[in-house]
């Protein structure tokens, strides 16, 4: 493990990687010919590594052609040698010269830590109160929680984020089949609550384009909770050679 520099972020000196995925899926009957149920879970645990790339390769710290080139005709004029002198060296990128760039450079780029931890659930209920009649309700939850996510490559762990997302609804649907026709009742809720929050709090966010993106994302943080309801009602029946379907939803 490297010391922590600017942003406070650890990296890897050898990846990580583990990946774990278990579940389980259970169901049978409560009450013969009646009720049944179903119950599965599925579980997610990742701990691996993440690769920034931009200071494989430093030639972006030197002078381009176009302004070497620049450089060799001022120092050929004595007059404009100590100017060309002074560019050389502002135009080059070096730690006596921008120890805090190479710092946050350096420290955003390597092999980085990621953590994913994922659990998604599911409960069913089926009943037949006859066999024209039949009722199910259905629970799901999920849980994501991630550590160290929406970077690599180009993009530094400071302009990452953390997200913490979880999940759960309803649904209950009623069957009911009588003189021809069938009625079908089904409600819905759902519930979400999203957090996403920037691996650098303070920022700024700084872009050097095709080269790096770092610091806080503009974005961040987002946090926002969404709920939804669905009520639905409709009717089918047989007319002859037609099938008719009428209802409504909400």
């Amino acid at each position: 493990i490297r010391d922590k520099l600017v942003t406070g972020v650890q990296t890897c000196a050898l990846p990580i990687y583990s990946r774990e995925q278990a579940g389980f899926a259970l169901g049978g009957p409560l009450k013969q010919d009646r009720t049944f149920f179903f119950l599965s879970y599925e579980g997610l645990r990742q701990r691996e590594s993440r690769f920034v790339s931009f200071m494989e390769d430093t030639s972006f710290f030197e002078l381009r052609d176009d302004q070497r080139d620049l450089l060799t005709a001022l120092s050929a004029n004595p007059q404009l040698a100590p100017l060309a002198a002074q560019l050389g060296a502002r135009l080059r990128t070096t730690p006596q010269v921008f120890l805090d760039t190479i710092r946050y450079l350096n420290a955003n780029s390597g092999v980085f830590p990621f953590k994913n931890t994922g659990n998604q659930a599911s409960f069913r209920l089926d009943h037949a109160y006859s066999p024209s009649h039949q009722t199910f309700a259905r629970l799901s939850f999920s849980d994501t929680n991630t550590a160290g996510g929406a970077f690599g490559g180009l993009k530094g762990p400071s302009r990452g984020a953390n997200y913490n997302v979880q999940d759960y609804g309803v649904v209950v649907r009623d069957s009911h089949s009588f003189g021809g026709g069938v009625n079908e009742f089904r409600y819905q809720f759902a519930n979400r609550d999203y957090d996403a929050t920037a691996a650098d709090a303070l920022g700024p966010e700084i872009t050097i384009n095709g080269l790096a993106f770092l610091g806080r994302d503009f974005f961040l943080p987002s946090t926002r909770n969404e709920k939804r309801n669905q009520f639905l009602d409709n009717f089918t029946f047989v007319a002859g050679a037609h099938e008719i379907k009428v209802g409504g939803e909400y």
